[in-house]
């Protein structure tokens, strides 16, 4: 019996030591836990732009053909995402590890549909392939505003193929010696045939 006290103390002590070390380590463990791995691909011709608004805010950007792996805090954020020429708002679960991915402009980044860790960011910036063409009998510019801004100057009877922002546009034609604004929706493969002002009035 008298050494039942001894080591009585001995394994009161040691609960005691553990409850302590247990009760200071979650709290770093527990900041750790709160951190993910954000990881951006930029398949793009230009540099990507992301800034994101939650439980911290940060300013990203991501040159093009290049990736950046970025440690932010675990939460549901509110997105920027400026590429191809476009922004684009929408909200971003970043409770666990995610990979961005923005393909070539106009393009889809394959095999990020139905990956919950991969977001296609063409979903958000969606841009289309289009033709315009000039049909007037002059130098033709086309100012286009809407789901993007584009100005567009093309000589008599040229005609160019161009991706943009999917959407509907306002377009200020300068042509003829006159100026005018017509409406124009832009989807995959279509087509601005512009004539000369006096035409959309006459």
């Amino acid at each position: 019996m008298k050494n039942a006290w001894p080591l009585r103390t001995i394994v009161i002590l040691s609960l005691v030591v553990v409850f302590l070390l247990s009760a200071a380590a979650p709290a770093s463990v527990q900041a750790r836990s709160e951190l993910v791995r954000l990881t951006v691909i930029n398949r793009s011709a230009g540099t990507v732009y992301l800034s994101l608004n939650g439980p911290a805010l940060y300013y990203l950007s991501v040159k093009a053909d290049e990736s950046e792996v970025f440690t932010v805090q675990r939460g549901t954020y509110t997105s920027s995402i400026t590429a191809c020429g476009i922004t684009s708002k929408d909200s971003l679960d970043i409770t666990s590890h995610k990979k961005l991915i923005m393909p070539v402009c106009g393009g889809r980044a394959h095999g990020a549909h139905g990956a919950a860790t991969k977001v296609d960011l063409s979903e958000q910036i969606k841009i289309v392939p289009f033709t315009i063409i000039n049909d007037s009998d002059t130098q033709l510019l086309a100012v286009l505003t809407g789901a993007g801004t584009y100005a567009f100057l093309l000589d008599k009877d040229e005609e160019r193929d161009y991706t943009i922002a999917k959407g509907d546009y306002d377009v200020k034609i300068y042509a003829c010696r006159a100026v005018t604004t017509i409406e124009f929706s832009s989807y995959k493969d279509s087509k601005l045939d512009l004539r000369c002002p006096q035409h959309y009035t006459d």
